[in-house]
């Protein structure tokens, strides 16, 4: 049987993978290159990919804005991100909270797509402040129930006599 869990655990993997790779390439075709960051990026679930998060109804997903240099791919070393303020485009899809830790988490409420936007300040290591904004989608699919297994329980009576 196809478990798309435990796909969707080796694809981040592999995505994780991949970004390490090409950081590694840009620091070594940008030897002399200041760390500065350039944009942020929203990530779900403590992905470093961009990807949209779906998730199901009753499910949840924290949120993540990380800074990223001019490549697009490589996290800022020593940047810090401060001053998250956090949005959804439409709040009967997920609610939102925002925590303690600067993230934001969403707890998937109906079926259907929005927006979510986060507004932040970053400080480089060198010092450097900056402000920026970033987008990403959340969709949020219906409950569907397992099929060939038993999810109630009915009581039927027969006719009376």
């Amino acid at each position: 049987m196809f478990n798309f869990g435990h796909w969707h655990k080796v694809e981040h993997l592999l995505e994780e993978i991949l970004r390490m790779l090409r950081e590694i390439k840009y620091r070594l075709d940008h030897p002399f290159h200041p760390f500065r960051t350039s944009r942020i990026a929203i990530n779900f679930g403590g992905s470093m990919s961009e990807i949209p998060v779906t998730e199901a109804v009753g499910q949840s997903v924290i949120a993540t804005a990380v800074p990223l240099e001019a490549d697009g791919l490589t996290v800022t070393p020593g940047a810090v991100v401060s001053a998250q303020a956090w949005s959804i485009s439409d709040p009967t899809i997920a609610s939102q909270t925002t925590n303690a830790d600067g993230t934001a988490t969403y707890a998937a409420l109906a079926a259907g797509t929005a927006t979510v936007t986060v507004s932040a300040t970053v400080t480089d290591a060198d010092g450097t402040v900056g402000s920026f904004t970033a987008t990403n989608t959340i969709t949020v699919t219906a409950v569907t129930p397992p099929t060939g297994r038993t999810v109630s329980l009915q009581i039927n009576f027969g006719t009376p006599a």
